[in-house]
């Protein structure tokens, strides 16, 4: 996501890096609900997420994400993973107001 040139490829690697946190999930219903809705978010992202700074947060969330797992400390990077989708939540909310 750093090294990203555009929003639009910022927003497809943090997509790839949301895939890679389950790509080792075993179960198939819940990959299907997140699936599901990684598909109905895309959307709104690529519509909603055109603000640089709002971008920049989500890449410092995203590495806040990664440092907490190389710590091996899931319950913190749990905790900033919520927090990153409710940020997206409310800024999309707040846009389509």
């Amino acid at each position: 996501m750093e090294a990203a040139h555009s929003l639009a490829d910022g927003l497809t690697a943090r997509f790839h890096f949301h895939n890679s946190l389950i790509k080792e999930c075993p179960n198939k219903v819940l990959l299907q609900i997140l699936t599901d809705l990684k598909l109905r978010l895309h959307f709104y992202e690529h519509d909603f997420i055109q603000d640089d700074y709002f971008f920049k947060k989500l890449g410092l969330q995203t590495r806040s994400v990664v440092e907490a797992i190389q710590e091996d400390n899931v319950p913190t990077a749990a905790l900033i993973l919520r927090m990153h989708w409710m940020s997206i939540l409310e800024h999309i909310e707040a846009q389509i107001r």
